[in-house]
């Protein structure tokens, strides 16, 4: 029993040698994440002002304006919308409000309806990438990590 419990205890310490420049380099990339979220979430409130101007003039009579529409369509999905509205706010939000935000962030013009959120938050709810808490979801801690970071969606021209 003693070489299989200096195996293990070996192996471990091999295991935590070998993650420390791993965990390391995961937290610097973290860090520089974090630095940089306030200039993409600048970024992505400019870029929907824009939206809304577009939206308030009206369509034009080129075809560049058609270009532009099309071109502005948010690339994330609802799930990802889901995730990232969360990563926001650690304490959570009621699947209205989450629904609310995500209209509001990420599918302005575009709403979602119930009837397509519902079943998306279900599946997330599922695959335990966001718990229940009383009545709020929040991210579940032990997958947070791992959390898509869409910050700002738009289509690269």
């Amino acid at each position: 029993m003693s070489e299989l419990r200096n195996y293990i205890l070996k192996r471990q310490a091999d295991i935590e040698e070998a993650s420390r420049p791993v965990l390391e380099r995961f937290t610097a990339l973290k860090n520089e994440i974090d630095k940089l979220r306030p200039q993409i979430e600048a970024f992505q409130a400019e870029w929907m002002e824009l939206q809304s101007a577009l939206k308030a003039i009206g369509p034009g009579n080129d075809s560049a304006a058609a270009d532009q529409a099309a071109a502005s369509k948010p690339m994330v999905t609802i799930k990802e919308a889901i995730l990232a509205v969360l990563a926001k706010r650690p304490a959570g939000l009621s699947s209205s409000a989450i629904l609310n935000a995500i209209n509001k962030d990420y599918f302005h013009g575009n709403e979602i309806m119930r009837t397509s959120f519902s079943p998306q938050l279900s599946r997330l709810k599922a695959r335990e990438d966001i718990l229940l808490e009383g009545n709020n979801y929040i991210l579940n801690p032990k997958k947070q990590d791992q959390a898509p970071q869409p910050e700002l969606f738009v289509r690269q021209l």
